[in-house]
């Protein structure tokens, strides 16, 4: 194998590694998230579904975010 063939391959792994577990590490704060979310699909409908949207993921949410 050439060294060049060697470089690519190595890459490769690397990225499908970081592709794999980089969301594992270094994510957003939930809460942050969920608003996220509920803004762009609730946020048309008005901010009272927008808010029950939140209230009702934080609900569901199995680590509950500190407010």
């Amino acid at each position: 194998m050439r060294p060049i063939d060697i470089l690519l391959i190595l890459l490769s792994g690397l990225i499908v590694l970081l592709v794999g577990f980089g969301p594992l590490f270094g994510s957003a704060d939930p809460a942050a998230n969920i608003k996220r979310e509920c803004e762009m699909f609730y946020g048309p409908s008005g901010p009272l579904a927008e808010d029950d949207c939140v209230k009702e993921m934080i609900a569901r949410s199995p680590t509950r975010p500190a407010r």
